[in-house]
């Protein structure tokens, strides 16, 4: 994305085009390599789940992540 800037308390929308299948899901952005890729979490530390909507996420799923300096925390 040009001019994205990842910065602590960023909140971002990504719509998902798959069901999440990971059990420890990561995002990365502008072709970072996997070990830059931030955890994706619920209240700063439970790992989201599979595609259970509660924790993981559905197809067409837009989920709203905020940025805390370490993990995407799923809002």
């Amino acid at each position: 994305m040009t001019g994205f800037s990842l910065e602590t308390g960023i909140t971002i929308h990504v719509k998902f085009q798959y069901n999440n299948t990971a059990v420890e899901p990561k995002l990365k952005f502008n072709g970072e390599d996997n070990a830059n890729a931030k955890s994706i979490v619920l209240n700063s530390t439970e790992a989201v789940g599979t595609d259970d909507e509660t924790t993981g996420w559905q197809a067409g799923a837009i989920l709203s992540l905020t940025y805390d300096g370490t993990n995407w925390i799923r809002d």
